[in-house]
Formats: structure tokens, sequence, C-alpha cells
């Protein structure tokens, strides 16, 4: 008899799941915070997320997926109108950081007592 591959799979709640983003990575999103902070094109709820993440507040999974396009969509175009070339070289840091420093992924699940 063959072995039963019939475990029940649990799904990761990506509201839970919380993404902590090294010091390197936020030291990025500050200096993007910073060559954003009088753009006429950014969101407000684009720089208060940038802020966030700059300052170390963690972020869940869901709400990173959601806010990354829009985030980067007001990041360049703030640079294609403005030619701003500190928030270009603070949104490749952002990247150069993630993969080299990177980030933690924490279960913050909330336990019923």
């Amino acid at each position: 008899m063959t072995e039963s591959h019939s475990r029940k799979l649990t799904g990761i709640d990506p509201n839970s799941l919380k993404i902590n983003f090294s010091e390197g990575v936020q030291g990025a999103f500050g200096d993007l915070a910073a060559a954003l902070h009088f753009s006429e094109t950014c969101s407000d709820d684009t720089l208060t997320t940038i802020r966030d993440l700059s300052q170390g507040k963690p972020i869940s999974v869901f709400d990173m997926i959601l806010s990354f396009p829009l985030m980067a969509e007001d990041v360049f175009e703030h640079i294609h109108k403005t030619g701003d070339q500190k928030a270009a070289k603070a949104w490749h840091e952002i990247g150069s950081e993630v993969l080299e420093r990177g980030f933690t992924l924490e279960n913050k699940r909330e336990t019923a007592r």
C-alpha cells in the first residue's frame, strides 16, 4: 500500500502574517519618504505607508500585496514628472536592501482566550 498524501492543508492568513523589514530596508524607505515629502503626485496613503515602513512598523502580507503596486505607481509617477534622482536611488536601494538584508515573517495570529 502506498503512503497517503492526503494531509489536511491549512491556509496561511495573509492578514496575520507580518513582514518585518531589516534596518537597512527601513533606512531605504526613510530615504524614499524624505524624497517624496513634498511630492505633488504621491498620495497621502502611499506616504503614510512608506513612513510607517521606515519606522519599522510591521505590515501584513495582505496589506503589502495591496500597497506595493500603488506605491510603485506613485513613486514612478513622481520620478518621471520631476526627474528626482534621490527618489529613484531610494527606490533602487529598497530593492537592493531587501535582497541583501531582507525581512522576516512573523505569524501574528490572534488567539482567543
